[in-house]
Order: structure tokens, then C-alpha cells, then sequence
């Protein structure tokens, strides 16, 4: 047989071959060094970080979870740097909420993908000592480094220098003491398996161990279990072996006997345990002492070992045939109820090795849970939640991802319940030596075999039988014994037997060694006697319904009888648990043989105390307690009276505990256990907080308001939840929700709070109307997480209940709080309120001129009334931009008005309206005096004052209002009509007029036209001759300004000729008149647009006498309308 060796350091691993007791230590050696500086290579390092991709990712993961994250955002994120090489390795971003930091996730350095998160972080912000104060302390621009150490500094960007700790401002220092990781080398080896025999083929089916195929994995499970930290820098092992040794019980209480057995020491090269020692650990039983300690025997909690079965997935690489079920292999171990101890690369730099216990995984989310015992940043502590790639395929590729489980054997004890004295029964014992796959097969034993262990005066054929079937992990064998029950005896018999099988091994530590390793199991059986006299029997107990806390003391009652006279009761007993079980119980017993008080331990093994009524002496079990000082024990006729003064511990708190009595004779006769009552134990739930806390709600809409609830006993033991809002502590005129948690049933109180409306479910479409409010079910969800129950209310306001700020008042119930006394607490304020909303704006579409004062009069609307309204804003501009238009404000709370400067960067004035003042900027005054302010029922009605100057003239503007209530409610911007601000256009002069020419003659008639915004301002300009403006058979001529195109109307006025731009070569005529575009000509200069129209008259206008008219139009629809400028008359 070839047996390999391999080992860890606190994260490091020494891994070497062992072959015929000559043991050659290769691979990882881990050195102490002083780092006195880093050497950064940086610069050659090629991928690109993105912090703010780093940041989306974590952001994006947020998304996807809940519970204590709930509400969570990512933070800025921190790059950390490979303190060997110098090259950027992963973000670190904080979660963060309610301004601490919540949790921490690991970010690749491109910002794609997450690598881990957790979401319990100790500290109120990440990191501890900022980069601000970094940079103070260190005189530069810091980066983050991850030391081998596995700690985080703060250091200059060059490298060199001071080490800053990112946890303690005032840890600086020079050096750091780091451990360095060597070169590896193996040899190869027989067989892959560390404890399997290699010339033994292993069995691919075993039958033990919770196997669960891949077809039928859940896609979650996340075992309960045990946290330990480590309690020095190098005992990871040590601690993932007393986190499996708690979960299977019994607990080992010292972490440092743990590390006694495992030899986690410093070896002067590197510091911590080799692997195989670990596994001998979880073996160690009373046949071996510890190798730093002769004197540790066995561990003290218990006498034999588990079974520890260990494998890798990937030896020599990924031919292995185990590789490529490496996922499934781990969530199968999973689901079967089977944490596995992994050894792993601390992080993605691979410097130094980790042990971690994977306890979880989620498929929906893509990760595996781990217990760490490590006990600082970045990934530390209970439940760090690994993505699950980056965990098996960078983490895990340590020593050939190798793992281990290990449990004690199960023993399954089968007994009668109740017998009769002096009768032949047959005990038997299901044995599994646990082998779960792909563990089936490993770890062979020898000489196994089963003790069953009696009370004293009970007859068993053999004690201990053999268990030939028991060869290796995932095999099981039936055993059974015939026990006799003496004829005299009455009470429980515990069946207790205990099945073991020895292993031979070999570690580093340790050499060749022998172990016992196995499990225990037991059954209590009752036994009855009856000496055929006066039976005895119990009374009663008072009081029958017992409510206390933890570790309160209670008196209480129990009388107990017997006919033949009360000095015939030989014992009375009380017992109070969830059932007839004297394990983990308040099992107490009054001899009156011999006046002696007992109280059974935790286990039912066996009785402490034995001392007399009065002593001052307190028997404890840790979950029950007698004070047997005030325990008074009384006799009178055939009854006997003891007055117990008892408590339980918070061990039992959260249980309703049956109590019953059972009395014994001297005649052997025994009553059956009675219950005569019940006693809760109960700590009192907690309202915890109330995330909503100083938000507002919006009349009519869906709002959800959430809060918490916690309870020490445990959530399964919350019987409802509860939230009131309300002016004061008080049913009438409030919103008071009920949460029923056994029935998960919805309830709101009714208007005149004489009763619940409901009950509606979370998710279900009923709702409840109170008047006040709605309670939809569909929008309410309850949800549990860490501990903590969250009720979504999704609540809708009506108006009735709006336009106030309302306390928030919680409380939380459980089986043990009187519906009288609930423990309201007040969780902050809460406020409800309607929208307010502008309305018409008048005139909708209107007019003005720079330097006139124009009055906009704006109406803004308010359910809860104008009184409501803080802030009414008025802007004129194309778009909702304030900037280069006309922002104006009314302060209600202080009544002041406001305009905001051109450029949109601070606010002008501060004026009280109805005052003579005013406030300009470059583009309007505010004119106090003329702004009006008043109010109606819910209506602010202002007619807001302005004198629009020439910068904003020539153009049509968008008027938006928008309002804000004393909540900080806003409406956002809405249109409510437009404004033209212009100045018209002008006519200007006519050369030649009030003359003549001859038909057929050409005449060059000039004409003027302005406008004070400019001549592109002027959209078109008319020229007429006839006997009126709108007539028939004379000359109509047009320029548009535009589009630079010379129109002539036809005589008859159906329609327009020409469109030409001015200087063409073409003339055209109407039968009355003829225009020459090619003499035709225009020009501009500022405000003035002049046209020289190039005409010829027809003979059809001679003789008549004839007006001249000009007009003009600008971009903005104003007009001159036809201006009469002279006569003509054509001869």
C-alpha cells in the first residue's frame, strides 16, 4: 500500500510522498521574510482595469439578490494589487446601505464578472482608513496591496516605502512579516486516493451516505452549521475541523486541543498543519494520545473518531476522471447533508494556501457558500457566498482540488416502546459507516463491531457483537441482542450502543497509527412494575399554563398521592419538555427514601446532585436549573407536595414544553408519565426597522412600505407582525396593517377600528379598503432572510388620509406575548401626500413686446390645499433647459420671489411680491409690485409680473409651470401654453409716389420695409397698386424673405406667377402689368429690408386713378396690414 501525505500551512500547503514508512517532503516550504519594500510590474501587466465596470457588475449582482443586501447599492469600487508582482488583481466594492457598508463583493479586474460577495461586514465602512486618508499619512498618491499575509495596505503608487493598514489608521510600519511560497514537485503516485488501498478495486455504487444523483440535485441548498474563526494567523485547519466537529456533535470545545492533535505549529520554514494530519484528527480517538500533548487522550468530548473520507478531482490535471464531474461531485456532497473541508488557494494570486469548509450552493445565482475561518478583508467569516467558477477553476486548482468529509458512523437503535418487567425483548442497531459519493469504497477497517450498553440489573447475551459486513465507507450491517428487564424494576432504560471498526493509517505527524472510528446511538424503553397494592398517582400541577423567560425562576406546584399514605411514595418526578424525553429536559427527581433532590443531565445518562431540600446548592444541566434551597418538599395524609423552584435556559426559550408528573412507590409500582399542564419559554420578538422610515407616500399610487421583525427563538416562532401609522399610538383615524404569520393571512383595520378587514394573501389579487387606504395583497410580499422577516405592505393612500406626517409605530408577536401588552415602538415618521399639479395658464397663447409688462397668471393645484403648495415655478423656453430662458420661483414658506440668471447658475433676488422692487437679468424683470399672489380651497393662483427685454424678442416660446409641496413632492414640468415676444415690423418709405407714368412704360418703384429684431425677422413684404388693397385687375407684388422668391399675383387673384429669385432673367405678366425680375432687386442693411420692383403698366390701367400700398408680415405672424403710401395714375 502506498499512502500519500500532504499538508497546509495556515493558507500554504507542503504536499509530499510516503512509501514504506520513508517519508520525503516535497513541494510547498514557506519561509518568514521581511518585506521591507514591493517590486511593481505593473506597467507589463496587459489587461485593462474599468472601475466603473466593476462597479455595474456589482450592481448588477445586487440585483439578483435580497435578504440583508435588500436595497443595497455598489459603492466605489478599489483596485487591489499583487503585492509580489505588482499587477492588479480584483475590485473590491463595497455594498452599501443606510450609509455603512453592508457587505463586500470581488470584482475581476476588467469589471465583467463578480469572483465572491458577502453580506455581513463588521466594520461601517470600506476600507477602514480611506484613500484620503491614506494619501495624508503616506505623503502620495496610495494604492491597495494584498499582502502574503493575506491583510490589505495602503502604499505609495511606486511601491516603496511605508505599508499603511487599510483597517487601522495608526498601523504604519516599514516591514511586514509575510510567508513565501516555494517551488512544487511530486512524484507520481499509486492510485489517486489518500486512504484508499490501490491494489483494492473501489466500488463505483456504494450504499451509504445520502447519495443524491445528478438528475435529482435541487438547485439550492445551503446546510446549517457552525462558524468558528481562527484563533491564530496559521490554525485554518484547526478551525475547519472544529466547524465539522460542531455540526456533527460533539462539539470539541477548544480550538487549541484541535490543534494539538493536528500538530498545527511553527515548523521554523512554514507555520500551520499538514492536510493528512488534519485527517488523522477527525480519526483521533482514546487509542492515541496528541502529538504536542501526551497527556490529550482521545478528545475529552469524545471517545472515537469520525470516518474521513478524502478525494482528488483533478490528479494529473483534467485526464483525471473525476475532473469533469468536479461541480456535480461537490453539490452532490452537498445535498446529501455534507459540508466538505477544501483545501484552496487564499485568493486569485496563488501565493499561499487556505482551508474553507463549502457548505452551500445556488444555481440560480450562480455560487457556492463557504465557511472561512479566516477573520479580516477581503473574504472572511460565516456564509461568503464564491462565484462558482471562480471557486472550483482558480480557488480550488490547489493540491488537485482535493477534499474531505467526515461524520461519525450512524447508528440506528430499534427498541420497544414500553415493556413489562421481567420480560425477554430484542434490542437491535442499524450500523453505517457513512460514504457518501464519490466517497463510497474508502478508508477500510477492520475488527468492527457493536457494544450495547444496559442499566444496571439487565441481562444481554452479548454485549458486543461483530460487524463483518463493516469493510469500508458505504457499507452497512443489522445487529440485534436479547435483553431481560429485571422482574423489580420500573422507569426508562436507555439502549445505548456503540459501533466501531479500526483504521490503520499513516500521517506526517504521526507515522503509522491505529484508531478506533465510529458512532453512537440509543433508545429509552419504559418498563412497568405493579406490586398489586395502592398505586400511587400525580394530582396536578400548578400553575397548568407556565409562561417565563430564560433563566427566570419559577415556583411551582406538583402533588403527587398515594392511598397507602404518602410516606409510601418512594420518588416523585417532574418533567417538562416537548415530549416524554428526558434528553435536553427539566428532569427533576425527590427521593423520599433518602431526601435527596436530583436533576437529570442534558445527554439522560445520569444524575447530578443528590442533595438535600434547603441546601444552597443550584443543579444545572444547561437547559434546565434547581434551586434546591427553595425547593420545599411537604407531606400531609396521602399527599405529598413539592414546591419546585426551577428555570429554563435560552435553550429551551421558543419551545411550548408539556410538563408532566410520575410517582414511584415502595411496592415497585410506578405511575405512566401524566401531563398536567404546559410552560412556554419564550424571549420576546423584536420590531426591528423600518427601511421606509421618512419617505413619502403619494395619494392614489401603489407605495410599498417595508419592516422588520426578528426573534431570538427564531422566525418559525413569530405569530404576527404589525404597522401603525398614525398621528399618535392610537387605533382611530390611523392605517393599521396586520400581518398573521402561521396563517400568512393580510388584515387592515376598519375605519371606526372596531374590527380587521380580511384576511387577503401576499401575491393574492384581493384588496382591503378602509377608507384610508388600500391593502393590496397582489403588491404585499413577506420574505425571510438571516434571521429577519420583511413584510412589503403594499399600501395605496386615499386622499382622506393625506397632507400630514404620520409616526411609524411596529411590534412583532409570538406565542408568548399577551395580545395586552404588545411592545409598540416608534420606527420614525412617515408622511402622505397628494401631488400638486399646474393647471391653465392664461392667456394660453399671447403676445408682448420687449419693454411692455406682461402678466402670465398660472393656477397650481393641490388636493391637500394651497396651503400645501411650497414652491410654484414658472419657465418660459423652447425646452425645459432654464438656460438662456426665464426661470422664475415662489417661495410660499417665506413669500419671495425668485429669477434664475441667464447662464442657469444661481438664483437672483429674494423680493416680497405686492413690494416695489424688482429683479432683472438679461433677458426679463421681475417686477414685485405687479406679481399677485392668492389662494383658494385647493388653488395658488400667481400673476407673475414680467417685462421681457429685446434679447428674447422674435421668437415663440413654450410656457411649462411646475409645482412642489411641503413634502418635496413635485409635479415636474408641464406645458401650459405658449408666448410670442416680438417687436412688429415696420413700413418705411415709397420713392416714387403720388405721380403718373405711361402705359407700357417701365418704373422702378423702391420700397422700405423694417423690423426691429432684424431683418431675417420679416417672413414676407407686399407691394400693391389698385384701386384698393384686396381688388382685382391690378398690380400685386410679393417678396419672401425667406426663400428669397419675387411672386406677382394673377389679376383675377387665383393664384400667384413668378417665384424667382431677384436678377433672373425673366419677366411676368398678369394682362394688367408686368414685372422684370432681371431689374428686380433687393437689399438689406440691419433693420432695414429694401425691394427696387422693376414694373411695367398695361394699357388695361390707364386712366384710372389708382392707390399705392405696402405691407409686411414677420416669422411671427405680426403685421403691418396694407399701409396707404400714394396715387398713381397710369396715362
Amino acid at each position: 500500500m502506498s499512502r500519500l501525505n500532504f499538508g497546509a500551512d495556515h493558507h500554504g500547503t507542503a504536499i509530499q510522498e510516503r512509501a514504506s514508512r520513508n517519508l520525503t517532503l516535497f513541494a510547498v516550504a514557506f519561509a518568514f521574510a521581511l518585506l521591507a519594500s514591493f517590486v511593481w510590474q505593473g506597467s507589463a501587466y496587459a489587461a485593462a482595469v474599468d472601475s466603473s465596470a466593476a462597479q455595474r457588475t456589482a450592481q448588477q449582482l445586487l440585483g439578483r439578490l435580497g435578504g440583508s443586501l435588500d436595497g443595497a447599492t455598489a459603492g466605489t469600487p478599489v483596485l487591489v494589487y499583487s503585492s509580489e508582482s505588482g499587477r492588479p488583481e480584483y475590485y473590491i466594492v463595497p455594498l452599501e446601505r443606510g450609509g455603512r457598508t453592508r457587505g463586500l463583493a470581488g470584482v475581476s479586474v476588467d469589471g465583467r464578472s463578480w469572483q465572491w460577495y458577502t453580506d455581513t461586514y463588521s466594520k461601517s465602512r470600506f476600507p477602514s482608513v480611506s484613500r484620503g486618508q491614506a494619501k495624508a499619512r503616506l505623503g502620495a498618491e496610495p494604492r491597495m496591496v494584498s499582502a502574503p499575509d493575506n491583510k490589505l495596505y495602503w502604499t505609495t503608487a511606486s511601491g516603496s516605502g511605508a505599508l499603511l493598514s487599510a483597517d487601522d489608521a495608526t498601523k504604519i510600519r516599514t516591514r511586514v512579516q509575510v510567508q513565501a511560497a516555494g517551488n512544487t514537485a511530486r512524484d507520481s503516485r499509486l492510485g489517486k486516493y489518500a486512504d484508499a488501498d490501490a491494489n483494492d478495486p473501489l466500488s463505483s455504487s456504494g450504499s451509504g451516505g445520502g447519495l443524491t444523483t445528478q438528475a435529482t440535485l435541487p438547485v439550492a441548498k445551503d446546510l446549517t452549521m457552525p462558524h468558528d474563526y481562527q484563533v491564530t494567523s496559521y490554525f485554518c485547519g484547526p478551525a475547519a475541523l472544529q466547524m465539522l466537529f460542531d455540526h456533527y456533535n460533539p462539539a470539541i470545545g477548544s480550538q487549541y486541543d484541535i490543534a494539538k492533535v493536528s500538530n498545527a505549529k511553527d515548523w521554523g520554514s512554514w507555520s500551520g498543519a499538514y492536510a493528512d494530519d488534519l485527517v488523522r484528527t477527525a480519526r483521533f480517538s482514546y487509542l492515541s494520545s496528541a502529538v504536542q500533548d501526551a497527556t490529550l487522550v482521545g478528545f475529552k468530548e469524545r471517545a472515537l473518531g469520525y470516518g474521513a473520507l478524502s478525494n482528488f478531482w483533478s490528479d494529473g490535471g483534467t485526464a483525471d476522471p473525476d475532473y469533469a464531474t468536479r461541480y456535480t461531485d461537490l453539490k452532490q456532497l452537498i445535498a446529501g447533508g455534507h459540508p466538505v473541508l477544501v483545501l484552496t488557494w487564499y485568493d486569485s494570486k496563488h501565493v499561499v494556501g487556505h482551508f474553507r469548509i463549502v457548505k452551500g450552493y445556488d444555481d440560480s445565482t450562480g455560487e457556492f457558500i463557504v465557511h472561512d475561518p479566516w477573520y479580516s478583508a477581503p473574504y472572511y467569516g460565516p456564509n461568503v457566498h464564491f462565484q462558482q467558477t471562480f471557486f472550483v477553476d482558480n480557488l480550488w486548482t490547489k493540491f488537485s482540488r482535493w477534499g474531505v468529509t467526515m461524520s461519525p458512523w450512524k447508528v440506528g437503535v430499534s427498541a420497544p416502546a414500553s415493556v413489562a418487567a421481567g420480560s425477554t425483548v430484542t434490542v437491535s442497531a442499524t450500523v453505517r459507516y457513512v460514504g457518501p459519493h464519490p466517497m463510497e469504497g474508502r478508508a477500510p477497517v477492520r475488527n468492527s463491531q457493536a457494544t450495547l450498553s444496559v442499566p444496571s440489573g439487565f441481562r444481554v447475551s452479548t454485549s458486543t457483537v461483530s460487524l463483518p459486513s463493516i469493510t469500508q465507507s458505504g457499507t452497512t450491517q443489522v445487529v440485534s441482542w436479547e435483553v431481560t428487564t429485571p422482574a423489580n424494576f420500573s422507569g426508562a432504560a436507555a439502549m445505548h450502543v456503540v459501533a466501531k471498526g479500526q483504521y490503520d493509517g499513516a500521517s506526517t505527524s504521526y507515522g503509522d497509527y491505529t484508531d478506533w472510528v465510529g458512532g453512537t446511538g440509543s433508545r429509552t424503553m419504559q418498563v412497568t412494575f405493579s406490586s398489586g397494592e395502592n398505586d400511587p398517582a400525580t394530582l396536578g400541577f400548578s400553575p397548568t399554563s407556565l409562561t417565563s423567560a430564560p433563566n427566570e425562576w419559577r415556583t411551582v406546584r406538583a402533588t403527587y398521592s398515594d392511598l397507602d399514605g404518602a410516606a409510601d411514595l418512594r420518588s416523585v418526578l417532574l418533567l417538562a419538555n416537548g415530549g416524554v424525553s428526558g434528553t435536553k429536559a427539566l428532569y427533576a427527581s425527590y427521593s423520599q427514601a433518602t431526601n435527596l433532590l436530583y436533576l437529570r443531565n442534558a445527554a439522560n445518562t445520569a444524575w447530578l446532585g443528590g442533595v438535600r431540600p434547603g441546601t444552597a446548592t443550584v443543579l444545572d444541566n444547561g437547559y434546565s436549573r434547581l434551586d434546591v434551597a427553595k425547593t420545599v418538599v411537604t407531606a400531609s395524609g396521602s399527599t405529598l407536595t413539592v414546591d419546585w423552584a426551577v428555570s429554563e435556559s435560552p435553550l429551551s426559550s421558543g419551545n411550548l414544553l408539556n410538563v408532566y408528573l410520575q410517582a414511584e412507590d415502595f411496592g415497585g409500582a410506578i405511575t405512566p408519565w401524566v401531563k398536567h399542564g404546559t410552560w412556554l419559554v419564550n424571549r420576546p420578538p423584536a420590531a426591528g426597522v423600518v427601511p421606509d422610515a421618512g419617505q413619502v407616500g403619494v395619494t392614489g399610487l401603489p407605495t410599498a412600505i417595508r419592516s422588520t421583525y426578528s426573534d431570538p427563538d427564531g422566525i418559525a416562532d413569530l405569530e404576527g407582525a404589525q404597522l401603525l401609522l398614525n398621528t399618535q399610538l392610537a387605533g382611530s383615524g390611523a392605517v393599521w396593517l396586520r400581518y398573521d404569520a402561521p396563517q400568512r393571512n393580510l388584515y387592515l383595520r376598519n375605519g371606526d377600528n372596531s374590527g380587521w378587514l380580511g384576511p387577503v394573501t401576499p401575491g393574492g389579487t384581493a384588496k382591503l379598503d378602509n377608507g384610508r387606504a388600500i391593502l393590496d395583497g397582489k403588491a404585499t410580499s413577506v420574505s425571510v432572510a438571516s434571521g429577519v422577516l420583511t413584510v412589503r405592505w403594499g399600501v395605496t393612500f386615499k386622499q382622506s388620509f393625506s397632507g400630514r406626517t404620520y409616526n411609524l409605530y411596529s411590534v412583532a408577536a409570538d406565542q408568548g406575548t399577551s395580545a395586552s401588552a404588545l411592545p409598540w415602538l416608534w420606527k420614525g415618521a412617515y408622511s402622505v401626500s397628494a401631488t400638486p399639479v399646474p393647471q391653465a395658464h392664461t392667456p394660453a397663447l399671447a403676445r408682448t413686446v420687449p419693454g411692455q409688462s406682461f402678466t402670465h397668471i398660472e393656477k397650481y393645484f393641490d388636493a391637500d390645499g394651497a396651503s400645501s403648495i411650497a414652491r410654484a415655478d414658472l419657465l418660459v423656453a423652447s425646452t425645459t433647459s432654464p438656460t438662456g430662458g426665464v426661470f422664475v420661483r415662489y417661495e410660499a414658506n417665506t413669500n419671495k420671489l425668485y429669477l434664475r440668471d441667464s447662464a442657469n447658475t444661481r438664483w437672483l433676488g429674494g423680493i416680497t411680491p405686492g413690494t416695489r422692487t424688482t429683479v432683472t437679468n438679461s433677458g426679463v424683470t421681475l417686477n414685485a409690485l405687479g406679481t399677485q399672489i392668492s389662494g383658494s380651497g385647493g388653488t395658488l393662483t400667481v400673476r407673475w409680473a414680467l417685462s421681457y427685454k429685446p434679447l428674447l424678442s422674435g421668437r415663440t416660446y413654450n410656457v411649462y409651470a411646475q409645482a412642489q409641496d411641503a413634502f418635496a413632492l413635485q409635479s415636474g414640468w408641464k406645458r401650459v401654453g405658449r408666448l410670442i415676444v416680438n417687436r412688429p415690423p415696420k413700413i418705411g418709405a415709397l420713392s416714387p409716389k403720388s405721380t403718373s407714368s405711361a402705359a407700357g412704360a417701365l418704373v422702378t418703384f423702391t420700397t422700405t420695409y423694417t423690423d426691429g429684431d432684424g431683418v431675417s425677422n420679416l417672413s414676407r413684404v407686399w407691394y400693391i397698386v389698385n384701386n384698393q388693397p384686396g381688388a382685382s385687375r391690378g398690380m400685386l407684388l410679393r417678396y419672401d424673405v425667406g426663400t428669397n422668391r419675387v411672386w406677382m399675383r394673377k389679376a383675377d387673384l387665383s393664384g400667384w406667377v413668378g417665384g424667382r429669385t431677384p436678377g433672373s432673367a425673366i419677366k411676368v405678366s398678369t394682362g394688367y402689368g408686368s414685372l422684370d425680375f432681371g431689374r428686380t432687386s433687393v437689399s438689406r442693411s440691419g433693420e432695414q429690408l429694401t425691394v427696387r420692383w422693376a414694373v411695367t403698366f398695361a394699357s388695361g390701367m390707364k386712366n384710372r386713378t389708382l392707390y399705392q400700398y405696402m405691407s409686411a408680415n414677420d416669422v411671427t405672424g405680426a403685421q403691418t396690414g396694407a399701409v396707404t403710401m400714394g396715387t398713381w395714375r397710369v396715362r
